[in-house]
């Protein structure tokens, strides 16, 4: 085979790949006679091939008893992974028919399936390979999905259906671990069909996207069905590209004519098995309850019969996806609307192929276009009440607009978004929904598209002409933009994808090695536009299509310079991809160990303010091969930043492991500097886990030593770090004092200048105030810090704090919007990888919810709180047994509230903090109140008095007055 012809190196396609297999065909055979097999397997065969051809698949090979077979070639479908379920469930049906007609004696003629999506390369094939060879993940992923099944099971994965799911009756998603894939793959188990028959109906049993925007189209269409209602015949297209929301804006006008007295009907098209001739009209005559026989003729002088007497009522009829329709139904649709039926609307929805029903119809064109970035962030909240801002603005920028897309990125709820590192097959079905639009390009279209893939989802019109070696003239910048691939950027001079999926989709299409030699074209066009002085050198650009490319050293260094950049610029997440790149790219650490080391360093650094557990894996790599390469010193940096990042994770345990491995390979005196902040983490490490005593200890070393090693004009950013833990903990325990001067040094130590910790520092300065009771005086320093994490796009950080701000603000005015923001904030933190401080939310919610009387909720924010006590997190421990115990004097717990009250105590004495005893000093003695006990509640309530009083909380005495009084 020449490896340099294109038809040997084969094509990428999105495909569906079904694998079936005769479940116990080894006990069969061996209980059959060798003719009785055959017999079994012929029938098998004929089976494959007539259930498999009805679906419009592709057998490709038929080994023995098995099955393997392909969806989307040679003609790509949209709805290939649809394709090959039901045809799954019709083979399984056919095959457990043949038991009657075999009849073989305690044998079950049963299958098992496996259905999975994803690019491929497909080759031509021989006897060997089957009529075609295909080569990918997507193959193995199927055939192990098979292997997994049960008898008579079908296990498709969830990525592959998707937006198709619907269509089936499933079983609850599975992990199915697969051999040779870290993460298992969810899978469903596909039981039936749920008689639905449109994608809009498969979405809407899901749950579909709020209905939001489309202003401008809503009052158009009124204005149809105002002319209708007066008398006229009316007529409409509504028209866009696939998933701009077409059928539900139909729904929502057919649900308001509907409720206006019209008479509403509707059918609609399909593509899918050969849709039956005039299928519309036959929903429609269902509809009108008309007496029509099956055939085409019949049915058309129904139709016509009705059209021809005066309506009853005010009539609209819609007909969705008319680009589908067959030729009989155009027909039939011409010959009613002669018929110039009064007060009778029309509307036809299509995609930008049925266009031309406008003109054929003299229909009114209402086209539907991306929604706005408002309006797109309106519908992601409320599919995902709980998402962080970013994940937010990420989801918006690869929908473009598109409801459709929206919809399915907000369903992948947790899982990593397309172009997320190690996304693997998650866009496999929107991959199917473009690559299906891409094949019907013209070759030289299709080669300008993809080339614009290749530079990135906004091309610089210069770029393109330099890689492509052409001016587009006008004509063929319109063909791109017909073909709703390319348009005209919002900046002058570039093009652009109307959706960074789209982009992301026909890049992952084309060959690899086409791929390499346009990255390394682009990068070479983009150096020679920066040495003529044309434009800075896009060094993120520079970096990204060296890597494309194999060119290692020179992506390493442009790499390098777009993380400074970033770093410079506070964007830590565009500085932790490009540093990871650079790591990536360093082949021979050994040979490199400076680079290395720096590498390890300015990765760490951009993370720590952000951990995620996808920097660990880069960390873990980065410390073997120093180990490797005998580089001691690039060893214990990778440790320290594993501690480090594991502390923002809330990982207590696992950062003091670390960090205590690199402190065993330190030499202070050789290195006095990073001694000083291996010890600020350890007593950072130590502070989150409870030592109050090991992390002051810790804590103030590092604050000593940094005096003497500190460099002039240096801002030790750690050291400020390590005030302000020094007085969170000092707060937490009561030494109010302490703490301010802590966080007044720590701001210093910053030097007044912008700095990404400050928001760290001002949110731990919050949470001592809290501590303090000086709640309105916490609410600007924690704005302070939101402010600055939306600048550095600190996720972790932006839902913690606004968690605060919620919290405090429920204390000051009661208002509960700030506690459904507390809640889905706090769900969100749950669900992240970073769970530091979580016990907090936890406690105040339990808190929460016991003083607004729901007591079920108060219980499992509670046993969560208790959950993270146990794992070392002990903030919300106090908060959520204090308010437990309260519960149980009212009859509202498990268990007596002494039981609440220990614990609590035990946890203020475990982390020697008074002020937690003096708390639980006030809830004995409320305790004591509800319980009668005047003596006993008397007594907690003055030591309680007492001890706020010794700690100089006049605010928090101010809040207990009156005080508690205690009934007979």
């Amino acid at each position: 085979m020449n490896a340099a012809d294109p038809a040997a190196l084969g094509q990428r396609r999105s495909l569906a790949i079904l694998f079936a297999d005769l479940c116990d065909s080894t006990r069969i055979s061996g209980e059959c006679e060798p003719e009785q097999f055959a017999a079994l397997l012929e029938a098998l065969r004929g089976v494959f091939d007539t259930v498999i051809n009805r679906h419009g698949g592709l057998i490709v090979r038929i080994d023995g008893d098995g099955l393997l077979c392909a969806f989307g070639y040679p003609e790509a479908r949209e709805d290939a992974a649809r394709r090959a379920t039901e045809a799954a469930l019709d083979l399984h049906d056919a095959v457990a028919a043949l038991d009657q007609s075999f009849g073989l004696p305690g044998v079950s003629v049963r299958l098992h399936s496996g259905v999975h999506a994803g690019t491929v390369l497909v080759r031509e094939g021989d006897m060997v390979r089957g009529r075609i060879e295909i080569l990918g993940d997507a193959t193995n992923v199927a055939a192990r999905l098979c292997d997994a099944a049960g008898p008579d099971e079908i296990l498709a994965s969830e990525a592959s259906l998707a937006g198709d799911r619907h269509f089936f009756e499933t079983g609850g998603a599975r992990a199915v671990s697969l051999a040779g894939r870290g993460a298992a793959i969810a899978a469903l188990q596909v039981v039936g069909r749920a008689g639905i028959g449109t994608r809009l109906g498969a979405r809407l049993r899901r749950g579909a996207a709020p209905f939001c925007g489309r202003l401008a189209e809503q009052a158009a269409l009124r204005g149809a069905l105002q002319g209708a209602a007066g008398g006229d015949q009316q007529r409409a297209l509504i028209w866009g590209e696939a998933g701009i929301g077409k059928s539900r804006l139909l729904r929502e006008f057919l649900a308001e004519a509907a409720a206006a007295g019209f008479a509403v009907h509707q059918g609609y098209c399909e593509a899918y098995l050969g849709a039956r001739p005039l299928q519309p009209f036959a929903q429609i005559a269902q509809g009108l309850a008309l007496q029509a026989s099956d055939d085409p003729a019949g049915l058309s002088e129904a139709i016509l019969g009705w059209a021809r007497d005066p309506l009853a009522a005010p009539t609209v009829l819609a007909i969705d996806d008319w680009q589908w329709a067959d030729d009989a139904s155009h027909l039939l649709l011409g010959e009613l609307l002669r018929l110039r039926q009064r007060g009778l609307l029309l509307i036809l929805a299509g995609r930008p192929e049925a266009i031309s029903a406008a003109q054929d119809f003299d229909l009114q064109a209402v086209p539907l276009h991306p929604l706005s970035g408002e309006e797109s962030e309106t519908v992601i909240t409320g599919l995902l009440r709980s998402a962080d801002p970013f994940r937010i603005e990420r989801i918006r920028d690869l929908a473009g607009g598109s409801p459709l897309y929206i919809e399915e990125l907000c369903h992948m709820q947790g899982a990593r978004l397309p172009g997320d590192r190690g996304s693997g097959d998650a866009a496999a079905w929107l991959d199917a929904l473009v690559q299906a639009r891409f094949q019907r390009l013209a070759p030289d279209e299709a080669a300008l598209v993809q080339t614009a893939a290749v530079i990135g989802h906004m091309v610089p019109l210069g770029l393109f002409c330099a890689v492509t070696g052409t001016a587009p003239d006008a004509a063929v910048l319109q063909a791109l933009q017909d073909s709703d691939f390319l348009h005209q950027g919002e900046l002058e001079g570039t093009l652009r994808f109307k959706h960074a999926l789209t982009r992301d989709a026909i890049y992952r299409s084309i060959g690899m090695h086409d791929r390499r030699t346009l990255h390394a074209r682009i990068a070479e066009a983009l150096e020679q536009q920066a040495a003529a002085g044309q434009e800075a050198p896009p060094v993120d650009a520079l970096a990204y299509h060296h890597a494309a490319c194999g060119h290692g050293a020179m992506a390493i260094k442009y790499a390098m310079q777009a993380g400074d950049q970033a770093m410079a610029a506070g964007a830590l997440d565009r500085a932790q991809a490009q540093f990871a790149l650079a790591l990536e790219q360093l082949a021979d650490p050994g040979s490199q160990q400076e680079l290395h080391r720096k590498l390890i360093g300015r990765f760490g650094r951009a993370s720590v303010v952000d951990p995620s557990l996808e920097q660990l894996p880069v960390l873990e790599r980065a410390a073997t091969l120093a180990k490797a390469a005998g580089d001691r010193e690039a060893k214990l940096l990778a440790r320290y930043w594993l501690g480090s990042i594991n502390y923002g994770l809330g990982n207590a345990a696992a950062s003091i492991a670390q960090l205590e491995r690199a402190r065993e390979m330190l030499d202070p005196e050789a290195r006095p500097s990073f001694s000083v902040h291996l010890l600020a983490n350890l007593g950072q490490s130590h502070a989150i886990a409870s030592h109050y005593d090991q992390a002051r200890d810790f804590l103030t070393q590092a604050i000593d030593r940094k005096q003497a090693v500190v460099r002039p004009g240096e801002v030790p950013a750690g050291i400020a770090y390590a005030y302000a833990s020094r007085a969170y903990v000092d707060a937490i325990q009561g030494h109010f004092p302490s703490a301010h001067k802590g966080f007044d040094a720590a701001m210093a130590t910053l030097g007044g200048t912008f700095h990404p910790l400050i928001s760290s520092v001002q949110s731990l300065r919050a949470l001592g105030l809290i501590c303090e009771h000086e709640h309105a005086a916490c609410l600007p320093y924690i704005r302070e810090a939101i402010e600055i994490t939306y600048l550095s796009r600190a996720r972790y950080l932006v839902m913690s704090c606004r968690a605060v701000e919620d919290y405090v603000q429920w204390l000051l005015s009661g208002d509960g919007a700030h506690v459904d923001r507390l809640i889905e904030r706090t769900a969100w933190l749950n669900g992240s990888a970073s769970r530091q401080r979580l016990s907090l939310y936890f406690g105040w919610l339990t808190r929460i919810m016991a003083e607004t009387g729901d007591s079920a909720a108060a219980q499992r924010y509670y046993e969560a709180a208790c959950q993270r006590a146990d794992e070392g997190d002990r903030l919300g421990e106090g908060d959520a047994c204090r308010a437990m115990a309260l519960l149980a004097a009212k009859g509202q717990a498990a268990f007596e509230p002494r039981h609440y009250l220990d614990r609590a105590y035990a946890s203020a004495t475990l982390r020697q903090a008074p002020r937690e005893q003096y708390e639980t000093d006030l809830s004995a003695a409320e305790v004591q109140t509800l319980l009668g006990n005047s003596a006993a509640a008397s007594a907690a309530h003055a030591q309680a008095l007492a001890g706020f009083a010794a700690l100089g909380m006049t605010s928090r005495i101010a809040a207990i007055s009156p005080p508690v009084a205690a009934v007979p």
